[in-house]
């Protein structure tokens, strides 16, 4: 693979500023400085730091295209006019896919970055130990996320510690088990060097803190099916009472309390995200009669799954694109707009909005009109009130309401209860307790608390339930064509693959 080498690097005149209004990084690009003389003050390490968050807020990682892993699932559809989107979303997709191919680089310009940090930042002798302590342990984790995006969509990857030269970048691949353990010891260094940094101040919110870094341990500890240790170290984070549940479940999707105690990473868009040119995310959420491009919709299988208010069972509902009317599937009885969300878990209505639900842009109210999207639904968690170009929606990576059910997936498959951690989730929106909750029930609570934040595709994967769920869904453009022993992977980009001269091995049936 190829590894770009840069020997100047962008000064940043605000450097690595987390505003109180909004909690995110703001920055102005004003000189470059050549490699010898950056790594010499605070101010260029923050840079640097600035530059390795803002990787993903680009258009071609987080802006758009890490939302198409949803679209193969059967909570998304994705209505754009990309070739490359369709193909991977019905698990048609080659090694030249140039989503797959620009995902590939963002990830691997973000590890860059981070590299740079962890390899030079030890040496400045201006910066005080603690402040050290701080940056490193947001560059690992950093570094440590962007290879847990690789291995989960590729297997395992080239691990790059360090930034090679030029004339040295074919490197092989590892194992993905190899992958996993890089991934766990960077999390476990940046949260020894963050543990003193539970929460941050006002001025620095957005930043990775010690909950990030033990909460996305536990993750990779789950997907490797490692029960023992992401119990531990989910219930480490569980344990810190500077993290809780906000109230209000449209709180951590919401501008003004997007970075409460519950978020614990999300990836801060504002209007001055890509140079000004806005939330690109944004960009694709927004249908197009709301200034947007109307790329991404909730699916009717998502819908269905939010239960009644008090725990019963939904009857399960189907739109119609062509009159606009949603009907019973069971005996095609039309129903009337509001009995869609009447009585039914509350995140149904913070997930997605509906054919005539009212919404507010810029101050005035509009309605949710019959062909705003092609299901019918639009991604509501997304939404701020604000036209497409001023919208300050962030991107939750990690909640602690997913570390609840972390702990709970993990209790369970040791064949512990799981009822407390599941049973905190649902009393926080008002459903009622359950008992002795099984696989399913975990299950079922993921898809509805976690809907459109990216996890359903690889949950499905990693359960082992893919092959039968894609088997009986079919998009608005077919179903998924998913082949077992392949399809639980996504291919390495075959320029890379070229790049490397054969160094790089390309995964089954590609």
């Amino acid at each position: 693979m190829r590894i770009h080498i840069t020997p100047t690097y962008l000064v940043l005149a605000t450097v690595f500023l987390f505003s109180s209004c909004n909690g995110l990084l703001e920055t102005a690009p004003q000189a470059t400085v050549s490699s010898e003389n950056f790594w010499t003050s605070e101010s260029y390490a923050q840079s640097a730091l600035a530059s390795a968050y803002a990787v993903p807020l680009d258009e071609y990682y987080y802006g758009h295209n890490e939302h198409i892993w949803d679209c193969i699932s059967d909570d998304l559809y994705c209505a754009g006019d990309w070739t490359d989107d369709a193909l991977i979303e019905i698990l048609s997709v080659n090694a030249d896919n140039s989503n797959i191919s620009a995902l590939w680089k963002r990830k691997y310009e973000a590890i860059s970055r981070a590299n740079d940090i962890i390899k030079n930042v030890p040496g400045i002798e201006s910066i005080s130990d603690e402040t050290k302590a701080e940056i490193l342990g947001q560059a690992y984790f950093l570094r440590a996320w962007n290879y847990f995006r690789l291995v989960i969509i590729h297997g395992g990857v080239p691990l790059i510690d360090e930034n090679i030269a030029s004339d040295d970048y074919n490197q092989p691949r590892a194992t993905a088990a190899e992958t996993y353990a890089f991934i766990e010891s960077d999390l476990i260094k940046s949260a020894d060097y963050l543990e003193n940094v539970i929460s941050w101040d006002s001025e620095n919110l957005g930043r990775v803190n010690w909950g990030a870094a033990m909460g996305m341990l536990a993750k990779v500890y789950l997907y490797q099916e490692k029960w023992a240790e992401a119990e531990e170290a989910s219930a480490a984070v569980l344990a810190q009472s500077e993290y809780y549940l906000a109230d209000d479940y449209s709180a951590s999707f919401t501008p003004e309390t997007r970075n409460n105690p519950e978020v614990l990473f999300a990836l801060q868009f504002t209007p001055e995200s890509n140079n000004g040119g806005g939330s690109m995310m944004a960009w694709y959420m927004y249908p197009g009669s709301f200034g947007g491009w109307n790329f991404f919709h909730p699916e009717q299988p998502l819908v269905d799954e939010f239960e009644n208010v008090d725990g019963s069972a939904t009857r399960a509902f189907s739109y119609s694109a062509t009159t606009g009317l949603f009907t019973y599937d069971d005996d095609g009885t039309e129903v009337v707009m509001d009995d869609v969300f009447a009585e039914r878990d509350p995140r149904l209505r913070a997930t997605v909005i509906s054919v005539g639900e009212t919404y507010r842009i810029d101050g005035e109210d509009y309605e949710f009109l019959s062909g705003n999207t092609k299901t019918g639904y639009a991604c509501m968690k997304y939404f701020d009130g604000n036209g497409v170009a001023e919208n300050n929606s962030s991107y939750p990576v990690l909640r602690l309401s997913e570390v609840y059910l972390i702990h709970a997936e993990a209790l369970l498959q040791q064949g512990d209860s799981g009822d407390d951690d599941i049973n905190a989730v649902r009393a926080r929106v008002g459903l009622p307790a359950k008992s002795n909750c099984t696989m399913d029930d975990l299950i079922h609570e993921r898809r509805c608390e976690l809907g459109t934040e990216g996890n359903r595709h690889f949950d499905l994967l990693r359960w082992g339930l893919a092959a039968d769920v894609y088997a009986s869904y079919t998009s608005p453009i077919g179903q998924p064509n998913f082949e077992v022993g392949v399809s639980e992977l996504m291919p390495i980009p075959q320029t890379e693959i070229d790049l490397s001269e054969g160094v790089l091995t390309q995964n089954p049936g590609y």
